[in-house]
């Protein structure tokens, strides 16, 4: 049985790994993260047009018990609104072993990264706390 994971060989060329297919073998630290969305929201990576289609909701991922779509996905982003009308965008992933959840309004730049060395659903509410948190804090949108 092929289990993903080649015991003989666990350091490649970018450092340990499972030896996963598609995680693209990505090492990065929180503060990677942070700069990458910095860099993505300055309009720095991609084009108006691109940044703007990240935004709009393309696929409903999640409905409401009144069959309102609450949850959809734009280019690469979990994407839906909070009561207020706030555009909240979040994208995650988990293999074995580590969680890691970005959550960010670029309106109000606001960016709130959670990574963890266990796959568990607290991580994702950790990040869904430190949000409210932060919205607290965070300047109004323009």
């Amino acid at each position: 049985m092929d289990t993903g994971i080649n015991p003989v060989r666990v350091w490649g060329a970018a450092g340990p790994s499972l030896n996963l297919v598609g995680n693209g073998g990505l090492h990065a630290t929180a503060w990677d993260l942070h700069r990458w969305i910095d860099a993505l929201d300055g309009g720095r990576l991609l084009p108006t047009t691109l940044r703007a289609a990240q935004k709009a909701p393309c696929v409903c991922m999640g409905v409401d018990d009144d069959g309102t779509c609450s949850d959809h996905y734009g280019f690469g982003w979990h994407v839906w609104s909070l009561p207020n009308g706030t555009r909240v965008m979040m994208h995650n992933g988990s293999d074995a072993g580590y969680y890691a959840e970005v959550r960010r309004i670029p309106a109000r730049r606001v960016i709130v990264i959670v990574m963890s060395n266990r796959a568990s659903p607290l991580a994702e509410r950790m990040a869904a706390r430190l949000m409210a948190h932060a919205l607290r804090f965070a300047p109004a949108a323009p």
